[in-house]
């Protein structure tokens, strides 16, 4: 049964999932130089052998190695690129020769864990059987460079000389490690390290260390012993020396309970409960673009001018805590603040500047202050009031209690609390933790990964997706689902997705054809005829029958439900099929010309409403986000929001059972039948919101989701832009660069515009239709995974 929220957004219901579990992982911290080294007595199998890994990146931009044989010009090199690309590079001498492959994916997501498995077999006669890669148990087949070693190449890595983890002197890798296995003399893939949670669709390792057989320099490093780092827990005695990696007690400890696997209970100790951790998320930087440095897997921040970085996890519900040590105190009049943000700040400014991002803050300044709106445009500090005492000295540990059941926040100063306040906290929003400071102040968070300095009130609990909440739907492709085919297939292929094709949206991508829209309760019989067109005005009549696309094309389809009903709700009866539990529903009504409302079925206010007149001629898609009335764009056109017209169309705000139509044509022209696409928010599977463009002068927004996309659409609202639409079908790693239009007939295009990620998505590129400096844009996301079972992208 699901629980609604107070903000119409669905929550509850529970799945449970298990497996193996990953007890520890290790950080490396580039600016500290740490590795890993051993050298084997002897040389193993120089032509086959397997690395698998666990891992999560902090750091891009820079050349990180991983693993790492550096003899000279012979060598075996696997690192990341600066652009966050996977690179492979070897230079030998039997046969002589380089190789290399560069992936064309770039791993730029911070906020979840990969699992990367590199097989190796140069006895293969065709020689893309001698290197092998996977990603989440995905073989990667497309590289930007690729030239192959030579048959029966032997290799730098697995002989009798040092062997490196975690970089050379130089391009040192800069993130955390787990489960690390070498396997000497067989070619092994990602099913032999991983599997697929049949519940959740998350790639998870798997216990394959019994079934492993290593070979003489195979080793298996657990990282679970706090004593010996480098440990091998394979059979072999493999053991590897750790360089510049601590286990003492506090913000150095690089041995953590950050891991690929959720399990445990937490009670509120720290270092406790296992999973993957919220870290201070980089990619959130619409405005303070390289004024701070991170260090210490993302957890420590140094700032070189004003700053605030918030967590890579956000919530909604529940109590949790986290801690701050404020390291070093700011140059200007002690300035330094730790709180909560919002996710959705950059869609709440007060002022016209972009500086405004709404924190709820402890604040050490000039005199303590809670504040709000800090640092607004010059205009300094406003909405604020005084809370709390000094904590000026460096040393001070602070602690964070959000009870975001409650909507209220309580800060301690070395275990001492402050007080609770709900001071501009709203209930059932959802929040970043966040640490900023002024020039030269520095903050260590501690999420939980590592013990707290000060026990955590009762009943909260760390940032780590273990204590998430089960998501209500945790395989969304049961609800909404991508798929792509060529020619005629493309019918046949949608209508078979989801539990129920009940609304279908088709492309075609090689050909500048009008899109084809149907659905169940105009077309029960899901063949395309009647449908409608999303870049014209056209009705059902114009349109005409169903022609299959002749060149590869693209489907989008949503489930709306098991039946059709009368709905009484509103003041014109409704023809409604609703999927009350993925917060979609497809209404059928017929117009009256005055104002009106009209039962949607929902039970939660909509936070995305299309309106389409299926007879009638010139009608628009009339659109609106974020349930305002004010809000009105035309989808099969590029016009920006107009307040005007949507007062016209929608009347007032929708409800969580009604939506309310005017007289406008477009949405309640009389006589003429309507549908209408309607969806809530439902947490951990879809996100309606808008977000404020940097236009590379204030960065590139990062919009929080909650869960890893399948799909975006963004429109801009304050210019004349097209709706552009991506999914991770199409695209299937970063940059997601292949794009399609609602409004127009256009063949796909590639723009590298924005990084889906596991936690949401980046914009990556300053293009008037996603990131123009002082513009709105809008944007609608539907789940590929929830957060709490996402891996990274």
């Amino acid at each position: 049964m699901s629980i609604l929220s107070n903000t119409g957004i669905r929550a509850g219901a529970s799945v449970v999932s298990g497996g193996y579990e990953i007890e520890k992982s290790l950080r490396f911290n580039s600016d500290e130089g740490a590795f890993l080294d051993w050298t084997p007595s002897s040389d193993g199998n120089l032509k086959t052998f397997t690395l698998s890994w666990w891992m999560k990146r902090c750091q891009i931009d820079t050349n990180q190695r991983i693993f790492a044989v550096a003899l000279g010009a012979s060598q075996f090199s696997l690192m990341f690129d600066a652009l966050g690309r996977l690179y492979f590079y070897g230079n030998v001498s039997n046969p002589t020769g380089a190789f290399e492959r560069t992936t064309e994916w770039s791993f730029r997501d911070f906020s979840a864990w990969y699992h990367v498995v590199l097989s190796i077999d140069t006895t293969q006669g065709t020689d893309s059987d001698r290197f092998k890669m996977y990603v989440n148990g995905e073989e990667i087949t497309s590289f930007v460079y690729s030239s192959y070693p030579a048959q029966n190449t032997e290799m730098w890595w697995n002989r009798a000389t040092n062997l490196k983890i975690g970089g050379t002197s130089s391009y040192k890798f800069d993130g955390y490690l787990a489960e690390v296995f070498h396997v000497d003399g067989q070619a092994l893939s990602a099913s032999d390290f991983g599997e697929t949670n049949a519940d959740t669709g998350q790639w998870l390792p798997k216990d394959c260390s019994e079934g492993i057989t290593y070979g003489t320099n195979g080793f298996y490093l657990k990282f679970d012993n706090t004593s010996d780092l480098g440990e091998d827990s394979s059979g072999n005695g493999n053991d590897w020396t750790a360089n510049n990696l601590s286990t003492s007690a506090g913000g150095g400890n690089d041995s953590l309970t950050d891991t690929p696997t959720n399990y445990g209970d937490d009670t509120g100790l720290g270092g406790e409960v296992r999973g993957n951790y919220a870290v201070l998320n980089p990619l959130v930087n619409s405005r303070f673009s390289g004024n701070y440095t991170l260090s210490n897997g993302n957890l420590k921040t140094v700032h070189t001018g004003y700053a605030t970085l918030p967590s890579t996890l956000a919530v909604s519900s529940g109590k949790w805590y986290c801690e701050g040590t404020l390291d070093v105190v700011a140059n200007y009049s002690n300035q330094a603040w730790c709180g909560l943000m919002r996710v959705d700040a950059e869609a709440h400014w007060t002022g016209s500047s972009p500086y405004q991002n709404i924190p709820i803050e402890y604040w050490q300044g000039n005199t303590p202050l809670y504040g709000v709106n800090f640092w607004g445009d010059g205009l300094g500090l406003n909405r604020t009031q005084s809370y709390g005492s000094s904590y000026a000295t460096a040393g001070t540990v602070i602690g964070i209690a959000f009870n975001a059941d409650s909507g209220s926040c309580t800060w301690y100063i070395n275990g001492s609390s402050q007080g609770s306040s709900t001071y501009n906290i709203v209930q059932g929003e959802t929040y970043y933790f966040v640490f900023g400071a002024a020039l030269n102040g520095s903050w260590t968070a501690n999420f939980g990964a590592r013990p707290f300095a000060y026990a955590a009130p009762s009943g909260y609990k760390c940032l780590c997706a273990q204590n998430l909440s089960d998501p209500t739907i945790a395989d969304s492709s049961s609800h909404f689902d991508v798929a792509t085919a060529s020619g005629a297939n493309i019918l046949s292929t949608a209508t078979g997705l989801t539990d129920g094709a009940d609304f279908v949206w088709i492309k075609d991508r090689d050909n500048s054809v009008k899109h084809i829209l149907f659905n169940r309760i105009n077309d029960s019989g899901m063949d395309g005829t009647p449908h409608m067109r999303s870049d014209t005005t056209d009705n059902e009549s114009s349109c005409g029958t169903y022609s299959a696309p002749s060149g590869n094309s693209v489907s989008w389809v949503w489930n709306a439900g098991s039946s059709t009903v009368t709905n009484t709700d509103g003041s014109i009866t409704s023809s409604v099929r609703a999927n009350t539990d993925a917060g979609f529903s497809i209404v059928s009504y017929t117009g009256t010309g005055s104002s009106a409302t009209v039962g949607h079925g929902l039970g939660a206010t909509p936070g995305l409403l299309i309106t389409k007149g299926r007879d009638g001629s010139g009608l628009s898609w009339a659109t609106q986000f974020m349930g305002s009335a004010s809000n009105y764009m035309q989808m099969q056109d590029t016009s920006a929001n107009s307040s005007g017209d949507g007062t016209a169309a929608w009347g007032s705000d929708p409800t969580s059972s009604v939506f309310s139509i005017n007289t406008k044509p477009t949405s309640n022209d009389s006589g003429i039948d309507f549908i209408a696409f309607v969806w809530s928010e439902v947490e951990g599977y879809s996100k309606f919101g808008k977000y404020y463009g940097g236009g590379g002068t204030y960065g590139y927004p990062f919009c929080w989701t909650g869960f890893k996309p399948a799909f975006v659409m963004i429109k801009c609202g304050t210019a004349g832009q097209s709706w552009i639409m991506w999914d991770s079908e199409r695209s299937t790693y970063n940059v997601a660069d292949e794009i399609l239009n609602a409004d127009n007939t256009n063949t796909e295009a590639a723009w590298s515009d924005i990084d889906i990620l596991s936690n949401g998505f980046k914009i990556r590129d300053t293009h008037a239709s996603v990131n123009t400096l002082n513009n709105w844009y809008y944007f609608a996301a539907f789940a590929e995974t929830p957060f709490k079972y996402s891996n990274a992208r």
